[in-house]
């Protein structure tokens, strides 16, 4: 028999598989099919249950939740994207426990065991890197079948593919681990399934990265400042407000035709693209937590860059003795 994929719907689960799956009794979950219809297995000719990896998930996902306090009477009849935000709720009440700074050693839950082994070696080489306690599992399936006993700073997955149906199983697992952060590193995905899962917090890398790269990220996740004289140790004081508006500099690149120099044409272009990048990078450092303190840094370099060609637009004209009108 063929090995179908995680996300197969096939119904070829049994009940104890499940069960144990769930890490829930088998008499618990017959309870609350009859009482609540949490979900509705397919069955054989002969009766016997089969349950689909969706029916798994939804069940330890509520299992999850019932744990934190949630009655299974107020969840059962709740869709995939509720359940979802329930478990968002918990993973946001998590990072709010103190961080891993002040702890001895950093608990990391790796999904994929050669990404484990390939990071694990590249922070190995890092001065920045904390002592790592790693708990390694294959694949989402194995790891819901022995949760980890403590609660992991990072929970990182190795996902090629990523598809929809992974966003309830990436938020069920973060749950089961106690998670203070989510990450999750894939090859392909539909851009809106990259979206939702920033949305809720989950930090997103894609494929083909460096060992440079990667390690930089997974420190910044565990609240890991890195000394680097080549990017962070650049001054980082705030940049001074917009001298020219956009009127002002399209009417200093109109002028570029009035007068023997195309120098204040190409500056004003430059300073109109930096501003709109500088508002860009802030929009978004609003509207993903997860990715907050990269467009932080990316609106400030930005802004900053935007200052100094503004003053160079301002010598030049004072060199060449024309001022711009302004409104």
């Amino acid at each position: 028999m063929e090995t179908s994929r995680v996300s197969e719907p096939v119904p070829r689960y049994r009940i104890g598989a499940v069960a144990q799956l769930a890490n829930l009794p088998v008499g618990t979950l017959r309870v609350w099919e009859r009482r609540y219809g949490v979900v509705s297995p397919a069955r054989s000719a002969s009766g016997h249950r089969f349950y689909s990896e969706a029916d798994i998930h939804r069940v330890a996902l509520l299992k999850n939740l019932v744990d934190r306090g949630h009655a299974i009477g107020s969840i059962a009849k709740l869709d995939a994207q509720q359940l979802e935000r329930l478990a968002f709720m918990h993973i946001d009440r998590v990072a709010a426990l103190p961080t891993p700074e002040a702890c001895a050693d950093v608990q990391i839950v790796f999904v994929g065991t050669t990404m484990a082994k390939r990071i694990q070696k590249s922070l190995s080489t890092s001065p920045h890197a904390p002592l790592i306690v790693p708990t390694v599992f294959d694949n989402m399936t194995q790891a819901f079948a022995n949760p980890p006993v403590r609660r992991a700073d990072l929970l990182l997955l190795h996902l090629p593919s990523l598809h929809p149906d992974d966003i309830g199983r990436v938020l069920t697992l973060s749950a089961s681990c106690h998670a203070a952060r989510v990450a999750v590193i894939y090859a392909f995905a539909a851009e809106h399934t990259v979206e939702h899962l920033k949305q809720v917090g989950v930090h997103t890398l894609r494929e083909p990265l460096s060992g440079s790269d990667t390690s930089r990220t997974i420190l910044e996740l565990l609240g890991k400042r890195i000394d680097d004289p080549s990017v962070d140790a650049l001054n980082y004081s705030p940049p001074a407000p917009r001298r020219y508006g956009d009127d002002v500099l399209t009417g200093m690149a109109n002028a570029s035709t009035t007068i023997a120099c195309e120098c204040p044409r190409h500056l004003a272009d430059i300073i109109m693209q930096l501003s709109a990048f500088e508002r860009y990078s802030n929009e978004c450092m609003a509207r993903t937590p997860a990715d907050a303190y990269l467009h932080s840094y990316l609106a400030n370099v930005s802004g900053r860059a935007r200052e100094m060609f503004e003053v160079a637009l301002g010598r030049l004209e004072r060199e060449e003795r024309w001022i711009a009108d302004r409104e």
